[in-house]
């Protein structure tokens, strides 16, 4: 069947009122002819598919600047519908490898806006509003990246759905960190708060951190905290009496539990401090930058006869022998410009986790993390542009690699950015925001200072003297990825989130606009999750990468849209 006779055929039709005949040879044929390339008789073709009706192969009519799908308006497709389509669109070199699919609501393809990217030789494309990810066959790819319309010819129609997000227009806080005290005993090399504050020996009064949790928290919240630094058990007494006065007053208002969390560097915990923080439901970060080598070299002991690396694993032993659950433990590695080593550390760190030393870990560059930042400077020439597309990209993709290897060999890797994003693309759910600082997560000083995040400079918005300032706050209040700079253009904006504010103030001065080293990071992790999703089965990508409402627990988080488990034909 030619061109000419496919528009014979539909002018045929036409006259003898069988348009919905018509319509229904066109999509089961995948006969993509536009209405008004055929009655303009627009000549051109592109890759012949074939027609199951004629069984043999037609030409497509691409050369319309309008595609067919914008000519009319779009129903929802149905679940089985779509799974035929990806089916039929398999054989011609387009597979679907995430879970986004369903019975959605459609909007027209010209306001989709679909990502070409080569992935280590993987050509893929990813639909950058339903998150549907997909293998895309070379040549398709080089045709389709010129003109994206080409999908629909072919058969292929993106998810389309539309994120939609609840609304989070209550600036109620949500949870409280206390910063105890900015002293520590160790000397890290990457160390923000050494850089940043001359206090080093104030420790925060019991009664100032109760009396700006009772003032901030509304009278019938829960109250909800957790301790930062410096190293807050260095002043343990501290933060003992903080938790008594928190379970005290959260039960006269009416809750029996309460949680804690804690950032430490675990070298103060001793039978003792396991105990309480077994018996008070704390959950923690440990921060161990990889084996004795490595952390000795990043995290000294300022007093250098003591072996930092040494009494940190002592802790979490201390912890483990307590009866501690230790799957409430993550396990923090950061890395600078130099001795990155991805893969040693991440063996190394899920070695730990598998000798029941921690629940899960986190491998991540300095300033990514809650306690790490090096000089501007510095942190700027440790990682320029050139090095990391250089060292840092192959550094990532060897760590894909090992992800990939552990899970074919029946073992569940844990690397906290990789599994966060993996989660997200392979089921598709949209993150409006990665940062509740200044609208419903507060950190509190130890002098009184209210900062919008616990990492403190740069963040103040009041004082527990005066209360918060509406006009220091209020550049805070707006935490969705829409109002910053570049993130509504950029192609995994509903993956990312937006980033960290915190760091566009310390690293561009400009809480609106994301740093590039920052975007960059998180561009290398989204392509290197595609890479293992087209690396995996369904069956091994179902059962390491679980998805976040499984169970049937519901999830009011801000700036997240909840959605049930959509699955693929």
């Amino acid at each position: 069947m030619i061109q000419e006779e496919v528009i014979a055929l539909y002018k045929d039709g036409e006259r003898q009122g069988e348009k919905k005949e018509i319509e229904r040879v066109k999509n089961k044929a995948n006969l993509d002819v536009c209405r008004q390339c055929i009655e303009k008789e627009v000549k051109g073709c592109c890759s012949p598919i074939r027609c199951k009706l004629a069984n043999r192969s037609v030409a497509l009519l691409t050369s319309c600047p309008k595609n067919l799908w914008t000519c009319d308006s779009i129903e929802d497709i149905s679940q089985e519908d779509k799974d035929e389509q990806n089916k039929e669109v398999t054989e011609f070199g387009i597979e679907v490898i995430n879970s986004t699919n369903g019975s959605v609501k459609t909007i027209p393809v010209n306001k989709v806006q679909v990502y070409f990217f080569d992935c280590h030789g993987q050509k893929m494309l990813f639909d950058c509003s339903s998150l549907e990810l997909a293998k895309i066959a070379e040549d398709i790819y080089a045709t389709a990246k010129e003109d994206p319309s080409i999908l629909n010819d072919i058969g292929y129609i993106p998810g389309r759905r539309k994120p939609q997000f609840m609304p989070s227009l209550s600036p109620k806080v949500k949870k409280v960190v206390i910063n105890v005290t900015h002293s520590c005993n160790l000397a890290c090399r990457y160390c923000f708060v050494r850089n940043y504050y001359e206090d080093q020996v104030t420790t925060i009064d019991p009664d100032v951190a109760y009396k700006a949790l009772i003032d901030m928290f509304g009278k019938e919240e829960q109250i909800q905290t957790g301790f930062f630094g410096g190293e807050p058990l260095l002043v343990f007494s501290t933060v003992r009496s903080i938790v008594r006065l928190v379970e005290h007053e959260n039960k006269r208002r009416g809750f029996d539990r309460t949680r804690f969390s804690v950032t430490t560097n675990a070298t103060r915990i001793s039978k003792y401090v396991a105990d309480f923080l077994k018996n008070h439901n704390f959950s923690m970060i440990v921060s161990l930058d990889g084996d004795e080598t490595t952390h000795n070299e990043m995290r000294p002991f300022k007093d250098t006869t003591h072996n930092s690396y040494r009494e940190t694993m002592g802790g979490l032993k201390v912890l483990r022998d307590s009866g501690y659950p230790m799957q409430r433990i993550t396990l923090r590695s950061t890395f600078t410009g130099s001795g990155v080593d991805l893969v040693g550390r991440l063996d190394f760190l899920n070695t730990l986790v598998a000798k029941g030393l921690a629940g899960h870990c986190s491998v991540e560059p300095a300033c990514l993390t809650e306690s790490a930042c090096l000089e501007v400077d510095e942190y700027l020439r440790s990682f320029d542009r050139d090095r990391m597309e250089a060292e840092f990209a192959h550094e990532y993709h060897q760590a894909a690699i090992w992800y990939v290897d552990q899970i074919k060999e029946g073992k569940k890797p844990h690397f906290h950015q990789i599994d966060k994003i993996l989660q997200r693309v392979y089921y598709g759910i949209h993150s409006a925001t990665e940062c509740g600082g200044g609208k419903g997560y507060f950190g509190v000083s130890p002098d009184g200072t209210i900062t919008a995040c616990h990492r403190e400079h740069g963040s103040k918005i009041g004082h527990i003297n005066y209360g918060i300032d509406e006009e220091l706050r209020a550049k805070w209040l707006d935490n969705r990825l829409y109002a910053r700079n570049k993130c509504p253009k950029c192609p995994i904006r509903y993956i990312c989130g937006g980033g960290c504010r915190m760091d566009s103030i310390v690293l561009v001065n400009d809480i609106r606009t994301p740093p590039d080293v920052v975007c960059w990071f998180k561009m290398t992790w989204f392509k290197e999750c595609a890479w293992i999703l087209s690396q995996l089965t369904k069956q091994q990508v179902e059962n390491h990468v679980k998805h976040p409402n499984k169970k049937g627990k519901k999830r009011d988080e801000p700036g997240r849209t909840r959605r049930p488990t959509l699955k693929t034909g």
